[in-house]
C-alpha cells in the first residue's frame, strides 16, 4: 500500500474517533469503569474464554497492552453512547436480521460455500444482531463525523 495514503488514513480515523469523543464529552456523556469491565468480560466469553483477564492476557501476547485494549472498549462504548444519543438506540427488527440472514446465505453461495453450512437463524440471531448493531453504529458516527469536521478547525501534524 502507499505509504502516503497510508498515513493519510490513519491520520484521519485519529481525527474522526478524536472528534467523536469531544463531541461525546461535550455532550456530558461518560463511560464508567464498570462498564468497560463488563465489555471485557462479554468480549472474553464471546471468544471462548471465561474472564476479562483472560482476554486481556490474550490482547498481551498479541502486542497490546491492556491498558490499550481497555482504552479501545471505552471508545467503542462512548461512540456507541454517543451514536445513541444521536439517533436513539440502535435495535434491528427480525425483519431487518432475515434480510441480513439471506445476505449471509447468497454471499456464501456466491462464493462457492466452501463446504460451511449457514446455521439455522435461530443460532446465529445474536451475531446478526451485533452486525447489524455495528453498521448502524458505524452509518450514525459516519454522519455524525462529517458534520463535525465543518466546523472542526484541525491540524494535523506528522
Amino acid at each position: 500500500p502507499d505509504e502516503e495514503a497510508l498515513r493519510k488514513e490513519t491520520a484521519d480515523n485519529l481525527v474522526d474517533t478524536e472528534l467523536l469523543l469531544q463531541e461525546a464529552e461535550s455532550r456530558g456523556l461518560e463511560v464508567s469503569d464498570e462498564a468497560v469491565e463488563a465489555e471485557l468480560t462479554s468480549l472474553a466469553e464471546q471468544n471462548g474464554m471465561k474472564t476479562a483477564d483472560e482476554l486481556l492476557e490474550a490482547v498481551e501476547a498479541q502486542g497490546v497492552s491492556a491498558d490499550q485494549a481497555r482504552q479501545q472498549v471505552e471508545t467503542q462504548a462512548m461512540v456507541e453512547q454517543l451514536v445513541e444519543d444521536e439517533n436513539g438506540p440502535v435495535e434491528p427488527t427480525d425483519k431487518e436480521l432475515r434480510k441480513l440472514y439471506d445476505q449471509v446465505k447468497e454471499q456464501q453461495a456466491a462464493s462457492g460455500g466452501g463446504g460451511q453450512e449457514i446455521p439455522p437463524f435461530a443460532q446465529v440471531r445474536d451475531q446478526l444482531e451485533e452486525q447489524a448493531s455495528s453498521q448502524e453504529t458505524g452509518k450514525v458516527a459516519t454522519a455524525l463525523v462529517e458534520d463535525l469536521r465543518k466546523d472542526a478547525d484541525i491540524t494535523i501534524n506528522l
